[in-house]
């Protein structure tokens, strides 16, 4: 607190310009007249404060100073992609548009010295596709380690891959903590300690969820914010504990792991509410926030409610899909893949019917559905292809490009095909 003595120091400054004894004894009485008017008003004294933001101690990960990050394209009216009146929109109109996952455009850059990015920009750029998903963040506990060890080339390789998409004009959707359990390992904590805000595993998420949003905040690469990639899956488990086992110090894991490592929506769900919290009171432009989730197992309600694994019936998913893309997220996340014994009846058991639920559901949430992955190698891509065409999903994206698992890249004849089809369909969805 800090409080201006205005009053009093000007009467010290009036006494010393004071030339005569007469002058001297006219201004004090003044002085006197003002002292009883201040005695007799209601209106206190006027207190200054000054709000001091207490400094937090910067993460061993993060000890480092960056200079500014500055975008080599501007945008036009309002960065990525934002909510307005339950409409996901772009640059101020409605938007709708199939992209892919691009998992490693940064993540195989910082650890393998894989850059493949540029020329996989140049490549979606050319077929219309607008955006992708990406990770930036590192994957094993190892890669924690390596960060540690080179901050620096950390964050020029992420500056790079900006630039790159900024240049190629491709969005990003940009995924935090893929695994959240490697931060644990790091640290050496349980994950259990997900849930407590002041774990250090919590203090690093938040202050590099702070540092990425107001570091990347004016580029019009960035399209918006995912919390990780599908924890809920790990969740309220029945068979949790059969699940435990050593880790591989190799990878920089725990050498065991017990019950304190067991996931719960209780332990994950405060992580997730914090992270879009952060993200909302930092990027002044109100990009999306999103989960990273998958779709609900088919018995998530009950896993969580009875420890077991009875099939949810749909308005059980529909609550389950609430506590897993928490507020103030903007989006419900869904991963789809195998067509599983659900909340549909056998006979209406499609991926149109499927996604039609989704799309119900997020919309009742007043949320946007985001299909963050669904399988490209196969016949099935175009299919579920189809049901976001018809269901008018606003975003969704292919699994995957460029070097990682189950990659459309492995075949190229099948990328062409794939990305052919992405950009037939984006134009139906521009009314091109």
């Amino acid at each position: 607190m800090m409080i201006k003595l205005n009053f009093l120091s000007r009467i010290k400054t009036s006494i010393i310009h004071m030339k005569t004894l007469s002058n001297i004894k006219t201004f004090m009485a003044l002085c006197l007249l003002v002292f009883i008017s201040a005695i007799c008003t209601k209106t206190p004294p006027t207190i200054v404060e000054e709000e001091e933001e207490e400094e937090e101690e910067v993460c061993e990960l993060l000890d480092i100073q960056l200079d500014k990050y500055l975008p080599s394209v501007n945008f036009k009216t309002r960065p990525g992609l934002y909510m307005e009146n339950g409409i996901l929109k772009h640059e101020g109109e409605a938007y709708a548009g199939i992209g892919v996952n691009f998992y490693g455009a940064f993540v195989n850059y910082f650890i393998s010295d894989k850059k493949e990015f540029n020329g996989m920009f140049a490549l979606l750029a050319e077929r219309g596709i607008e955006y992708c998903r990406v990770n930036i963040g590192p994957f094993w506990p190892i890669n924690y380690t390596k960060m540690n060890q080179n901050k620096q080339m950390y964050f020029d390789r992420l500056d790079e891959v900006v630039k790159a998409a900024e240049q190629n004009n491709i969005g990003l959707i940009c995924c935090f903590f893929w695994v959240t359990s490697s931060i644990s390992d790091f640290y050496d904590e349980s994950c259990n300690l997900l849930k407590v805000p002041n774990s250090k595993t919590r203090i690093y998420m938040a202050q590099y969820a702070k540092l990425i949003v107001k570091r990347y905040m004016e580029s019009p690469a960035i399209w918006g914010y995912e919390f990780g990639n599908e924890i809920n899956l790990s969740v309220d488990l029945p068979n949790a504990l059969d699940l435990l086992g050593p880790g591989n110090p190799a990878l920089g894991q725990r050498p065991q792991y017990d019950e304190n490592d067991i996931y719960t929506t209780e332990i994950v769900q405060p992580a997730m509410r914090e992270f879009a919290q952060i993200v909302k009171k930092n990027d002044q432009y109100g990009r999306i926030v999103t989960s990273g989730n998958s779709e609900p197992r088919p018995s998530q309600y009950n896993q969580r409610t009875k420890k077991s694994w009875t099939t949810d019936k749909r308005e059980q998913m529909a609550e389950a899909m609430a506590w897993h893309n928490p507020a103030p997220m903007d989006c419900v996340s869904v991963h789809i893949y195998d067509l599983l014994d659900r909340f549909l009846p056998k006979s209406e058991n499609s991926y149109a019917n499927l996604v039609k639920a989704y799309m119900e559901e997020a919309a009742a949430q007043n949320k946007a559905l985001f299909v963050g992955e669904f399988f490209g190698l196969d016949g099935r891509c175009e299919e579920v292809i189809d049901a976001i065409v018809e269901n008018r999903v606003p975003i969704s994206a292919v699994w995957a490009v460029g070097g990682v698992e189950y990659s459309l890249s492995q075949d190229p004849a099948r990328l062409d095909e794939v990305l052919n089809y992405i950009e037939e369909v984006n134009r139906k969805l521009k009314g091109q």
